[in-house]
């Protein structure tokens, strides 16, 4: 059994082939899927009702109880930690309250795959986000000012601006990035309807520092990290990119108007700018837009299999493809290539050994490939590694990656070859 799953582990995968059609799967029709996780070959979805596991290999699911049904519980956020265990952030339904966050009570679960354990209660207001960090932390963002929680094996710490580096109370979202750092939006002297002071900060261990401090709005403030590391945030119908190495804005993209009455709901960038937002039109929920070189690509109901136009999520994988939580279901995409050449047969005969490896791996490399980077990804899409190549070999050094299944992705501009590895 070992050997058969290393076979099927280590096939390799080719990039860029002749153009095709997109490829759509749907899962769990019919069900409220919430939040979704990346763990080795496994999504984790967190569906209105159940814990579910779907293998990504065999496309078998898997379901799992809640330590208690709550038909209106909502803010369901779901990670998977680097030991396989499942965290699960739910916001608990509460029949009275006296301010608009005290109808929910928020906590955290953890799961093994056989023993839910319920870890902390941490009051009322919903649960915004959900990250992990490289020592294994969980943090946790929600409604409300009460700053910044982080779970430390069982304990739980609440940070504040009286016992951290936060400046305001409001925490607004926080994220990790591919080294397993911390991105966190923290916002607060609100002033009319959408505008407030903004402060974008990175927790590295014990380091809190702050990448940017000034005015924007609060309204829809999301952020996610692209493939250089560099932050994007949406404030509201502008998404802006911070180049986190000199603390400069470096670009605006206008994903929204206030007149055409379209908001919409930025979750993913792929690569450097590719950009995967839910779309709100009239009030009314139209599916995905997709934002690259300029251009809006919409999927709705009506023009693709997504079971919803109501999105709750999108994830992307180490394989790029696309995982969509609806209303009614859950959608996996894998989009056609939009080159028609492929790679030629010298770029395609790259080789590497060996394979599985425990301390390094040596590229052979042919002529026409010396102007393409290296990179070797994880299970869940972070970048471990970047290397230019620029010489016919070149040795990987990957003796401080752990035990698991890796991607090596050799690409240029135009090209792009994906291939399996496993590191012993």
């Amino acid at each position: 059994m070992k050997h058969t799953l290393l076979l099927v582990l280590t096939i390799c995968l080719l990039g860029f082939v002749k153009a095709q059609e997109n490829t759509w799967e749907v899962y769990l029709q019919g069900e409220a899927v919430k939040s979704i996780a990346f763990e080795k070959e496994n999504v984790w979805l967190a569906t209105g009702s159940h814990l579910v596991r779907l293998n990504k290999l065999d496309k078998s699911t898997t379901y799992y109880s809640y330590p208690y049904l709550d038909e209106k519980g909502s803010s369901y956020k779901v990670k998977a930690d680097k030991y396989g265990v499942i965290w699960l952030a739910r916001s608990e339904y509460l029949p009275s309250g006296g301010s608009i966050y005290e109808n929910y009570n928020s906590s955290i679960y953890s799961f093994d795959g056989k023993q839910w354990r319920k870890i902390t209660t941490l009051g009322y207001g919903e649960i915004s986000s959900l990250a992990i960090d490289k020592n294994n932390n969980k943090w946790i963002a929600k409604a409300g000012s009460d700053g910044l929680y982080k779970i430390i094996q069982d304990s739980c710490i609440q940070f504040t601006p009286q016992n951290s580096e936060l400046v305001y109370d409001h925490v607004d979202q926080v994220v990790s990035d591919n080294e397993g750092n911390i991105w966190v939006a923290n916002s607060g002297n609100y002033s009319g309807l959408i505008s407030a002071d903004l402060v974008l900060m990175k927790i590295d261990g014990d380091n809190w520092d702050v990448h940017f401090s000034g005015t924007g709005t609060w309204a829809l403030l999301n952020i996610g990290i692209d493939s250089h590391e560099s932050l994007w945030v949406q404030q509201l119908f502008a998404l802006n990119k911070l180049d986190t190495v000199s603390d400069s804005w470096t670009e605006q993209i206008n994903i929204g108007s206030l007149d055409a009455q379209e908001y919409p709901h930025f979750y993913a960038v792929e690569g450097e700018r590719k950009i995967w937002c839910s779309r709100r039109l009239k009030l009314q929920e139209k599916g995905i837009a997709v934002y690259e070189n300029s251009n809006w690509i919409y999927y709705t109901t009506s023009n693709s299999e997504l079971p919803s136009n109501t999105v709750n999520q999108i994830a992307i994988d180490a394989d790029g493809t696309k995982w969509i939580a609806t209303e009614n279901g859950l959608a996996s995409l894998k989009l056609a290539t939009s080159l028609s050449m492929e790679l030629s047969a010298e770029e395609q005969s790259f080789s590497f050994y060996p394979n599985p490896t425990n301390d390094f791996l040596i590229l052979k490399i042919p002529q026409k490939m010396q102007n393409y980077t290296v990179e070797i990804v994880n299970i869940n899409g972070q970048v471990l590694q970047s290397y230019n190549l620029n010489s016919n070999e070149k040795r990987l050094n990957v003796s401080n990656l752990t035990v698991g299944v890796y991607l090596l992705r050799i690409q240029s501009d135009e090209h792009q070859v994906l291939k399996k590895f496993v590191k012993q």
